[in-house]
C-alpha cells in the first residue's frame, strides 16, 4: 500500500464512522472498531508493513494507529449507548479522535518519507 492510499483507506474509515454517528451508516460494534488490526491500514501494518519493523517511522505509525481506533471505539461506545451528542462531542476538531487521527496520517508521511529516503 502507497501512503497515499493508505492515508485515503483512513479517511474512508473515518467517513463511515462520522456517517454512523449521524445515524446514516453502518453498524459499528465499540469493540471491532476498537482493534486496529481489522482495518485495511492495520492488516497493511501488520501485513507487507511488517518488512518495516527496523523503521522506528513503523513503531510510531502501529501506535498512533492504536490510539485512533481506541478513540474511534469511544465514540461506538456512545453511540451504541444511546448518546449521540456524546459521540459528536467526541469528533469534534482538537478532540483525542482528532489529534489520534491527524498523527496517523503524519505517520503514514513519516513512514513514506524514511522509506523514500532509504
Amino acid at each position: 500500500m502507497n501512503p497515499y492510499d493508505a492515508i485515503r483507506v483512513h479517511w474512508e474509515w473515518r467517513i463511515q464512522l462520522r456517517l454512523f454517528v449521524t445515524g446514516h451508516g453502518a453498524p459499528f460494534d465499540a469493540s471491532t472498531a476498537g482493534r486496529d488490526d481489522l482495518c485495511d491500514l492495520g492488516m497493511w501494518i501488520r501485513g507487507d508493513g511488517a518488512r518495516y519493523a527496523a523503521l522506528p517511522s513503523l513503531a510510531h505509525l502501529k501506535s498512533a494507529h492504536a490510539a485512533f481506533h481506541q478513540a474511534a471505539a469511544e465514540v461506538v461506545k456512545r453511540v451504541n449507548d444511546g448518546d449521540r451528542d456524546g459521540a459528536r462531542a467526541l469528533l469534534e476538531p482538537s478532540s483525542t479522535f482528532d489529534h489520534a487521527s491527524n498523527a496517523t496520517v503524519l505517520a503514514v508521511l513519516r513512514l513514506a518519507s524514511d522509506l523514500a529516503s532509504a
